[in-house]
């Protein structure tokens, strides 16, 4: 309604009526439109909820399955204990194969010993003056066989340990 020179009570009370009426009618609509955003944004809201929750139960289903990873690995650890029964199992086998090899040795050196004794005192008994000189270069040639020998006899010896740590290790 426009204004009218012409106001009286009842076209005031028309116009006031019809202006709060009109206002009445845009607040509603305003009312209806914050309504509908707040339950897009609340139904949005809900909808984040769900995707982070979802998301937060794949990782925590990730982490269990990770954790049981670790204690499966963990059982199949060697322990400390486990460790040393073995490695003074192994220290003794060595040390024992080391001890019969250093036997085996010392009776072959003794054997090479007699045997040079022998020959020496051959050697003293058939030599003269003149082949005396010919008599101390095959005797120092057979000390060199001996030192030979001996040599021979340290790197089977320690070729044979390292074969056995190879396959104790290996069997393992």
């Amino acid at each position: 309604m426009e204004p009218n020179k012409d106001w009286s009570i009842n076209t005031l009370k028309e116009h006031i009526c019809a202006v709060m009426k009109e206002r009445d009618d845009r607040y509603e609509e305003r009312f209806e439109a914050q309504e509908q955003a707040t339950a897009s944004a609340l139904q949005g809201a809900e909808r984040a909820q769900d995707l982070a929750r979802n998301a937060m139960e794949k990782r925590l289903d990730a982490m269990n399955e990770f954790r049981a990873a670790l204690t499966d690995q963990t059982r199949n650890f060697l322990t400390k204990n486990e460790y040393s029964l073995q490695h003074k199992a192994l220290e003794d086998i060595i040390e024992a194969h080391i001890l019969n090899e250093a036997e085996r040795v010392q009776a072959q050196e003794e054997r090479i010993s007699g045997r040079l004794k022998g020959i020496k005192e051959d050697i003293e008994k058939k030599a003269d003056e003149k082949d005396l000189q010919n008599v101390k270069d095959k005797q120092e040639g057979n000390n060199k066989w001996l030192l030979g020998m001996v040599a021979a006899v340290v790197v089977a010896l320690i070729l044979t340990s390292v074969d056995l740590i190879v396959r104790l290790i290996g069997g393992s």
